[in-house]
């Protein structure tokens, strides 16, 4: 209550600033007020519906004189959706702005009509990625599990890893050709060298690998992806809700989704 309370308080405090900055006709500090008010996060339910119009006014106004006629536009049309009665007073408001809306509310007279109530519904899909997968190595279930710098670091180290192994053996190849060929009594020292190297990141490499699968395993979640819908009904149209299960299919990963269909 107290939270509420004080979001509440908040925006009120907002607005009241907002309408003290249009009236002495400072109007980019009065869509610096409202702008987030209304936009950036849910601020504007703590404001009555009679106060949301006011701040699409204030917003729209300014947004005109600064001769941002889009934005403009788009907080009178904010305004005529919460009241499709919603119109300015052509004896105290600006004659050119009173046109404007007036003319958008012609325009959108039929659309504004068939607005009756929005319906908002959210389809999840869970899907499913193999576990084997984090077998792949290098990172992938870090990065498939949105650790992605965890991810690095396991790719990183992995591959440095592979890297020294393997030029290691290469450099023996080149220069002393196949295991176990006959080397010189003065290059034994070098070729063990190189041995030890190979084998040594061969198994650094296994264990950095070992311990980057059995992570991936560890922390291995289902993915979601949420997709929201929002449909308009006309005045009486009821929404019928179906229950709906599909498959999903992709070069990632197979799952269900699961939703309501209207």
């Amino acid at each position: 209550m107290l939270i509420a309370a004080s979001t509440a308080s908040a925006s009120d405090a907002q607005l009241v600033r907002a309408r003290h900055a249009y009236q002495e006709g400072q109007y980019e500090q009065t869509i610096q007020i409202l702008y987030p008010l209304l936009h950036v996060g849910n601020d504007i339910d703590s404001l009555s519906k009679p106060e949301q119009i006011e701040a699409h006014k204030l917003l729209g106004i300014s947004y005109y004189f600064k001769q941002d006629y889009e934005h403009a536009h788009d907080e009178f049309f904010a305004a005529l959706l919460i009241n499709p009665d919603f119109a300015l007073d052509p004896v105290v408001d600006d004659p050119n702005v009173y046109k404007f809306v007036a003319d958008l509310k012609t325009k959108f007279n039929a659309e504004l009509a068939a607005v009756g109530r929005r319906v908002l519904y959210v389809e999840r899909d869970i899907r499913s990625d193999a576990a084997w997968k984090n077998f792949y190595g290098f990172g992938y279930g870090q990065f498939r599990n949105g650790q992605s710098t965890k991810g690095n670091l396991f790719f990183a180290t992995e591959f440095a890893l592979a890297l020294t192994s393997a030029g290691a053996f290469g450099a023996q190849l080149a220069n002393y050709g196949p295991p176990f060929s006959k080397v010189p009594n003065s290059e034994v020292s070098t070729v063990n060298t190189l041995e030890l190297v190979q084998f040594g990141a061969g198994a650094l490499f296994v264990v950095v690998y070992t311990l980057g699968v059995i992570d991936g395993y560890a922390h291995m979640k289902e993915p979601v992806v949420e997709r929201r819908h929002e449909k308009l009904l006309k005045q009486g149209e009821q929404a019928r809700w179906t229950p709906v299960i599909v498959p999903v299919v992709s070069s990632q990963s197979v799952g269900l989704a699961a939703g309501w269909e209207f």
